[in-house]
C-alpha cells in the first residue's frame, strides 16, 4: 500500500461539532448496554446532562488528545491543537457529519469510485441509504440542549481545542469542496456531471466558539447557571 508514487494510503474521516458529539454521547453511554464498561454507564441515567458536563465522567478535547497521542492524564496545550491541525491537514481527507451528502460525493470523486464501474451500484445506493443516512447506529434518545444555555457553554469550554480544531476542519472542507468541484446549488449535488441528491433534513447552526477562555475545572453549577 505505501511502496511507491502510485499507491499511497489515505486516511478520510467525518469530523462532528465536538458539542453535539458530547451532548450525543452522554444519551448513548446511558443505553448502550453492548458495549464494554467503559462505555455502558447506567449511573448516568440518575444524573441530568447539566450535572454530567460538570464531572469527571468524560475527559474533554477527544480528538485533539488521540491525535496529539496524549495519555489519559496529560492536558492538551496549543502545541496539541496545532500538531493535531498539521495532521488533520496533511494527512486526512475530511468531511462533516452534518454535511454527509457533500462529503461522500468529496470521497467519491477523490477517490474515483463509480458505481456501477468499481463495484455494484445497487450496493452503493443501499449503503447510502441506509449507513450514511439511516445510520445503524443512530441516537434517537438524545435531546436538544440550548446553546445559550450554561449547560452547552460549559461543553463548549470542555471541548475548547476540539472546538477551534474543528472550526478548522470546516474550512478544509470548504476548500476541498471548491478543489474537487462539488456544486451542492439546487438541491443537488454535482460532481463531474454526475447528480446526488440532497437529504431535506434542515442542519442547524451552532454559534461559533469563542477561543481564549480557561476552563475552570472546579466550577460549581451556579457559575455557569446550571441551577437557574
Amino acid at each position: 500500500v505505501f511502496e511507491g508514487p502510485t499507491y499511497r494510503g489515505r486516511a478520510f474521516g467525518l469530523f462532528r461539532d465536538p458539542v453535539d458529539r458530547e451532548i450525543s454521547r452522554f444519551y448513548y453511554k446511558r443505553v448502550a448496554e453492548h458495549e464494554d464498561e467503559t462505555t455502558y454507564q447506567p449511573d448516568l441515567n440518575f444524573i441530568t446532562i447539566a450535572k454530567y458536563s460538570l464531572t469527571g465522567f468524560w475527559e474533554g478535547n477527544a480528538v485533539v488528545r488521540m491525535l496529539a497521542d496524549l495519555k489519559e492524564n496529560q492536558k492538551p496545550t496549543y502545541e496539541d491543537l496545532e500538531l493535531a491541525m498539521e495532521i488533520v491537514r496533511r494527512k486526512i481527507l475530511v468531511g462533516l457529519m452534518d454535511h454527509m451528502e457533500e462529503s461522500i460525493a468529496i470521497f467519491d470523486q477523490y477517490f474515483g469510485f463509480q458505481p456501477g464501474l468499481n463495484f455494484d451500484e445497487q450496493w452503493y445506493m443501499d449503503c447510502r441509504t441506509n449507513k450514511a443516512f439511516g445510520g445503524a447506529n443512530h441516537n434517537t434518545k438524545k435531546k436538544k440542549v440550548d446553546p445559550e444555555s450554561g449547560t452547552y457553554k460549559n461543553l463548549a469550554r470542555r471541548n475548547r481545542y476540539d472546538n477551534e480544531l474543528y472550526a478548522y476542519i470546516v474550512h478544509l472542507f470548504e476548500t476541498r469542496k471548491q478543489l474537487e468541484g462539488v456544486d451542492m446549488s439546487h438541491g443537488v449535488g454535482r460532481v463531474n456531471g454526475r447528480v446526488y441528491a440532497v437529504p431535506n433534513d434542515p442542519i442547524e447552526n451552532v454559534p461559533p466558539f469563542v477561543s481564549g477562555e480557561e476552563v475552570n475545572e472546579d466550577a460549581g453549577e451556579e457559575d455557569y447557571g446550571l441551577n437557574k
